[in-house]
């Protein structure tokens, strides 16, 4: 590593400015404890202006001074240490560790024999630096040495310098308990974060909305201030940790005073008059602080912070109080404050070193932000129900004195309705029932025929392979047979292949089960067919094709189809996905092919008969076109034909609810229906169906 000469001008003057001083050394003994620098290193602060901390030290414009509690606030910081270290453990090397995220630029340098050389660099401004929540920088130092280092320091933010002494196993041991202990901390911030929001979206009750935008904006200035955000969600954007600690807690401080105001209606009470007036102060220092923090005031920004977290924590707490005996939520919002008012004020003392740097006083205010986010969680949660029950109660007796006076107003009409819905009830099973009886018929038809395939060969089938199995136990008999006897057991076997003929018996066996093969693929094209047709396992709205709904209708009323009938399909290669209900599109092609087979029955003779079904798409709707050459309808009839109720059948033959129904259905779908007869020649029902209806999308 290559000599730097500011760094040795530097030791030289604190070698000069030193002369009374001796620097005691650090013995670090134990490998499995951290070792912290406390009245244990020099520490000298620069004065702004200086060229560099070389000259600024030559100069000698102010002492060398032991510092103890190491907590600074100024725009700009930049400041030395030195300290030494002897390794009396058995570890190769030990590790500085620096418990502060909130660093532009580290320089670590090790002196030896006269020589200054540069052995770590850190901080979260430096390019190329890895993204570290605390800084962990390589002593170099080996077992039974000692050495002397040298360390400069530079922000512009507030500075705490909790530094210890420690090796790689403490060093990692601390990394992954701050890992879980943030992770756990995020956690429960994001459940509350997202129940809330939940609520919101459920209640519309705007207080959720900005305690949620107050959970949010607090998380992220924990995870500013720990260095997590810088880690994990602006890694690549170092400028950021100049403006993130400040403008999220500002954003945090503002959120809870808005939630609060609205909480416990400090703007509509009188008494809380002035303390209103204080927390919409404490709402423009907020944004002064932004805007120094933007104008490089960093001191100014946090120092105005400190003071709106306190102020803010303070007067919060009195209304609370106050309001207690009114509300149980107050109860739980103040405790909730105190909660926050304690990690503040634990969070002070540690940086003046009044209570020692650790565990505690470094996760008190994760606990304490937690505690209070899930007490005001509940708090608010207690009182929405509070002002949920008064309304019901409101509600309730209203509507006790309404149904009273509605109930004795509308009984033979509800009495009339009962009626009207059971006979309506009893009318669509009805039609359920008649189309499940032409469904059961034509599937028993169609599956009658494969099915006597393979009944038919089954006899024959035995026979033949009981053959095959004697003539395989004669064979089984030759490792019993003594040689002598081999010569007639042979003869027979060959006798008797001959009287069984087992080529004739190998070819009918293969024609047997080809046939029953067929008969099983043609019963499996049957129950696909009759899948397709009922879609039991695709009821929901989806995409499908129209061309295979309509050819299971046809297989499953193929029995009920005269020959004289001619069934013709003209698809035009046409794609016939559409997105719809498959099932109640199939309802819709049954109750239309069905009529027609029955007006082209209706006939008093039938010749060359036909059912013709076209197809055709363009960029909106699918159209359907399904023509008979059937009896036909008049005028009177055809403008009743969808019509609840409605038919021409004989009384116990249909419901007349069959193309009412099929009408519904396409409707649903964003579609529409004509039909068109002439008597004696015919007639025609013409579909239209989006293709994407909006109705189902919206």
């Amino acid at each position: 590593m290559r000599m730097d000469f500011r760094a040795l001008f530097v030791l030289i003057a604190l070698f000069i400015s030193d002369k009374t001083k001796a620097l005691p050394t650090i013995d670090i003994v134990d490998a499995y404890t951290s070792t912290k620098l406390s009245k244990n290193f020099f520490l000298l602060l620069e004065k702004k202006g200086t060229e560099s901390s070389a000259e600024a030290i030559a100069k000698r414009d102010f002492p060398l001074v032991k510092q103890t509690a190491t907590f600074f606030i100024e725009d700009s910081i930049s400041l030395w240490i030195k300290f030494n270290i002897r390794n009396k453990t058995e570890l190769p090397t030990l590790f500085l560790t620096i418990r502060y995220f909130n660093i532009s630029n580290i320089e670590l340098y090790k002196i030896s024999s006269n020589e200054v050389k540069k052995i770590g660099i850190a901080g979260n401004q430096v390019k190329g630096s890895r993204n570290e929540t605390e800084y962990s920088l390589n002593l170099f130092l080996p077992s039974e040495q000692t050495e002397e280092y040298l360390l400069h320091i530079k922000t512009t933010h507030p500075l705490t310098l909790p530094l210890f002494i420690e090796s790689a196993f403490i060093k990692e041991h601390n990394a992954i308990f701050q890992n879980w202990a943030v992770g756990i901390y995020v956690g429960i911030m994001m459940a509350i974060f997202l129940y809330n929001l939940f609520l919101y979206i459920s209640t519309k009750d705007k207080e959720y909305l900005i305690y949620t935008s107050y959970v949010f904006s607090w998380c992220l200035a924990q995870l500013g201030i720990s260095g997590f955000g810088y880690k994990y969600i602006w890694p690549n954007y170092p400028v950021i940790n100049e403006y993130a600690v400040v403008i999220t807690s500002a954003l945090a401080f503002i959120n809870a005073v808005l939630f609060s105001v609205s909480f416990l209606h400090l703007k509509k009470n009188k008494k809380f008059k002035y303390a209103y007036i204080s927390l919409l102060l404490m709402v423009g220092l907020s944004v002064c602080s932004i805007v120094c923090n933007i104008l490089q005031k960093n001191a100014l920004a946090y120092n105005i912070l400190s003071f709106v977290s306190f102020v803010i924590a303070i007067l919060l707490l009195f209304p609370a109080a106050i309001l207690i005996k009114k509300q149980k939520s107050a109860l739980f919002y103040f405790i909730a404050w105190s909660f926050f008012l304690s990690s503040l004020i634990i969070l002070t003392l540690r940086n003046i070193s009044v209570i020692p740097y650790n565990n505690f006083s470094v996760y008190a205010s994760y606990v304490g932000s937690a505690l209070e986010m899930i007490l005001l969680s509940l708090a608010l949660a207690n009182k929405i129900n509070i002002l949920k029950q008064e309304k019901e109660t409101i509600l309730l007796s209203q509507n006790i004195i309404l149904e009273k006076q509605v109930k004795e107003r509308t009984t033979d009409l509800e009495n009339a309705l009962t009626d009207l819905k059971d006979t309506q009830v009893q009318l669509v099973e009805s039609e359920k029932m008649a189309s499940l009886g032409v469904l059961t018929a034509g599937v028993a038809h169609e599956i009658n025929n494969p099915i006597n395939f393979v009944s038919a060969n089954i006899k024959p089938l035995t026979l033949n392979i009981n053959d095959l199995v004697t003539l395989i136990e004669h064979y089984e008999l030759i490792h019993t047979t003594p040689a002598e006897d081999m010569p007639k057991l042979l003869a027979e076997i060959d006798a008797l292949k001959q009287q069984l003929d087992i080529p004739l018996v190998t070819e009918e066996i293969q024609i047997m089960l080809q046939t029953i093969k067929e008969g099983a693929s043609r019963t499996a094209e049957i129950v696909e067919g009759l899948r397709n047709f009922s879609r039991l396992d695709e009821s929901d709205f989806k995409n499908a094709n129209v061309h295979e709904g309509i050819d299971s209708t046809l297989m499953l009323l193929r029995s009920t189809i005269p020959p004289q009938i001619k069934i013709i399909k003209q698809y035009n290669a046409v794609d016939g996905k559409i997105d719809c209900f498959p099932g109640q599109l199939n309802q819709v092609f049954m109750n239309i092919i069905n009529n027609a087979i029955q007006a082209i029955k209706a006939k008093e003779q039938l010749e060359d008969e036909s059912i013709t079904i076209q197809t055709m798409r363009d960029e909106k709707y699918f159209h359907i076109r399904i023509a008979d050459t059937g009896i036909g309808m008049s005028e009177e009839v055809k403008s009743k034909v969808f019509d609840p109720f409605f038919t021409t059948k004989k009384v116990g033959e249909g419901t007349g609810l069959g193309l009412s129904i099929v009408h519904k259905i396409i409707e649903k779908h964003d579609g529409k229906i004509n039909v068109t007869s002439t008597i004696g020649k015919g007639t025609t029902f013409a579909i239209q169906l989006a293709i994407q209806p909006k109705s189902m999308h919206s």
